[in-house]
Formats: C-alpha cells, structure tokens, sequence
C-alpha cells in the first residue's frame, strides 16, 4: 500500500511539474491576419514577360510556440492574378494575357524566434513551411477580352513553399515578409506552363497576448 502511494506521489509530482514547465514555455495565440501580396511568373513560351500584379488575402491564423519554436498554421481566402505580355516579332506587337483566379489558401509555417529588444517589446523570427492553394474560381482575358474557360483551366490544388523574417510588436501585433515560389504549374490545360513567385507582406493581430 505503502509502495503505491509512493507511486502515485511521484506520478502526480511529475505531472505538475511537466505541466508548470509547459505554462511557462508554451503559449497559444491567434487572431485575424491580411496580406499583401505581388506575383510573377515564370512561363515556358518564347518572348513572353510577365508583368507583377498586386494580390490581397484574408484569413486568419494559430501560433503554438514551445520555447524558441513555435507552429503556425494558417487559412486565407486569396484574390491573385498573373499578366503576360506575348511579342509578335513579325508584326511588333504585343498581345497582353491576364489570368484572375480567388483560391483558399492553408500554410503551415515552421518558426524559430531568434531575439527580441526594446524589453521584450520587439522579437524577430525566421519561419518556412508549405502551403496549399485550393482555386475556388477563374477567368482568363486577351487583350480584354474574356475566353470560354474551356480555353485553359486551372489545377483544383496546388502547392507552394514560403520563407521568410517576422517582426512581433508589442507582443499584440506580428509583421511578415515572405518570398513564395509554386512547386509546380498552376494550369492544368491550356497553350503554356505557368508557375508564379510572390513575395508577401503579412499583418495580423494576436487576440491573446503573447509572452
């Protein structure tokens, strides 16, 4: 009886303390995020430039960090679009492309904080990690005018890989700046291979305030 409670006592002593431990250096926030983004494209067609188009997202996100790591999953409902330009070398004249398309976007970011300053009131980190694109909707236009989407369509799902640096304010607010590239074409049919790059501005608000 005696050796049992010894047991027991033991069991609940380390609990507590692997639980103390755990209050100490773990903590879990999340809230509203918004992001900006600016989109290329790499095409594989002769004379052809893409053009950079503004992008926005909105979403929201989950941070769960463990001492200097933490992970961040994330879900956006995204509006994109990518523009070309096709020269004619025989007539000198450009043909202008644009292809719109909205997506719901989920990221899984993997961070390490690195310092912070100003008491704690400004932290930096490095964060990578995969995301998925989802494409909801379509639409692709020559020189303004739109094409039947039996023309070219798009994949139901892509994926894409993100890094970059974060700044935490006020242990309220975080900024991150992220370059993206596709990890394959986006087009499923159509006359030419399109895998956009983007670079990101990310701002959200921590609903529970971080440590």
């Amino acid at each position: 009886m005696k050796r049992d409670m010894n047991k027991l006592f033991t069991l609940i002593t380390g609990l507590l303390l692997i639980s103390s431990l755990c209050s100490e250096a773990q903590i879990i926030t999340f809230g509203p995020a918004i992001s900006g983004q600016v989109l290329w494209a790499q095409v594989d067609g002769n004379n052809i430039s893409s053009q950079p188009i503004p992008a926005y997202s909105l979403g929201g996100f989950v941070r769960v960090k463990l001492l200097k790591f933490y992970i961040q999953p994330e879900v956006f409902y995204a509006r994109k679009g990518v523009d070309f330009l096709i020269h004619d070398a025989s007539a000198n004249q450009d043909t202008k492309q644009e292809f719109r398309y909205e997506t719901v976007d989920v990221n899984l970011m993997l961070g390490l904080q690195l310092f912070k300053l100003f008491h704690d009131d400004i932290g930096f980190r490095l964060h990578t990690g995969p995301g998925m694109n989802h494409n909801l909707d379509n639409s692709y236009k020559v020189n303004g005018d739109k094409i039947d989407e039996s023309t070219i369509r798009f994949k139901p799902n892509t994926f894409n890989w993100q890094a970059g640096i974060g700044v935490d304010i006020l242990n309220r607010f975080f900024v991150d700046f992220r370059y993206g590239l596709m990890l394959s074409d986006i087009v499923d049919s159509g006359p030419y291979k399109v895998v956009p790059y983007f670079g990101t501005v990310q701002v959200a608000f921590k609903l529970i305030k971080d440590k």
